[in-house]
């Protein structure tokens, strides 16, 4: 190989590196080792840093590479959730850190926090090589589930463009049981207030709707 394909290949690799073989499982378990098993003083995530309050903003900034586009030449709408993967990681352990070490230690194994679904309205395109912004957050609960809104941002950060926005549910486990979430986020140190605000968030931001819609299909169709 000469030494001008060397160089086209290693433009190729570092161009798309979050899309080759394996990136996805490094960029996801990445938080998991990093911010629940290292200590501080080996990259570990410091306990100053974690937030105040269960509805801090977490950033995860990405780029649009060749990999990702569509037949339109912009981002490819399958991609996002792709993305969404390693930007909610980050907020899930930074938000329930407390919570999930204390899971290991007083119950004797980490607590699982699987997707019940999500929904994604696209907005504006993302060309190539475009650099943008995943602002997630959680947004509120109830007796069983919490959700997290993430928005994919553009441009200045100050007046940003709106590319999509995903809401998430999650349901949080504890082997076969579930938890709540006011409990998790009870344990992971927030303030009563904090609590009494994740119900009231849930019921005025109208997030039973996204479990309501969920029915729909839930049933065998009746024949016409």
């Amino acid at each position: 190989m000469n030494s001008l394909a060397k160089v086209a290949l290693a433009a190729y690799l570092g161009v798309n590196a979050k899309n080759l073989l394996f990136a996805w499982h490094v960029r996801f378990f990445y938080y998991f080792f990093r911010y629940l098993f290292l200590p501080e003083n080996l990259l570990g995530y410091p306990e100053a840093e974690l937030p105040k309050t269960p509805f801090e903003e977490c950033r995860y900034d990405s780029r649009c590479n060749l990999l990702e586009l569509d037949i339109n030449i912009h981002k490819s709408n399958a991609t996002y959730f792709e993305d969404l993967d390693s930007a909610r990681t980050k907020l899930i352990v930074w938000v329930l850190n407390r919570f999930l070490k204390d899971s290991k230690k007083n119950d004797g194994s980490w607590a699982f926090i699987p997707i019940g679904s999500v929904y994604c309205n696209f907005k504006n395109e993302i060309a190539p090589f475009q650099k943008y912004t995943m602002v997630s957050r959680v947004i509120g609960w109830d007796h069983k589930w919490f959700f997290v809104e993430s928005q994919f941002e553009m441009n200045d950060p100050k007046n940003p463009t709106i590319a999509a926005t995903a809401i998430t549910k999650y349901v949080i486990k504890d082997g076969r049981r579930t938890v709540p979430p006011g409990e998790a986020f009870r344990r992971a140190g927030y303030s009563e207030e904090d609590l009494v605000k994740g119900i009231s968030e849930f019921k005025r931001l109208g997030l039973q709707r996204f479990i309501d819609i969920e029915e729909i299909g839930a049933t065998p169709r009746a024949k016409l």
